[in-house]
């Protein structure tokens, strides 16, 4: 299983995590094989898994504060956000 590595930023923020619901997916995966964040021209950040080619893409949560994840073997994907330690299920939910 490959991942998408990104750079570890800690920030501090009251910002709360909540379940992504903008934007449309292109698909959806059931076995997603990378976890990436995405930043909007607004300043929301969103954290996707995806296919390896970038295809299928969901959604799982969206914060104005930085998302640093990794994608686990696991099936969950665990993320800083705000100063905490998250984890949600890679297929959504």
């Amino acid at each position: 299983m490959r991942h998408l590595m990104l750079p570890l930023i800690l920030a501090v923020a009251s910002t709360a995590v909540v379940p992504a619901s903008a934007g449309k997916p292109t698909g959806g995966t059931l076995n997603p094989q990378i976890a990436y964040t995405y930043s909007s021209s607004n300043g929301t950040r969103e954290l996707r898994v995806a296919n390896e080619d970038g295809s299928a893409w969901r959604a799982l949560a969206s914060s104005k504060s930085p998302l640093v994840s990794e994608l686990g073997p696991d099936g969950f994907v665990y993320f800083w956000n705000a100063g905490k330690f998250n984890r949600v299920p890679a297929t959504g939910g």
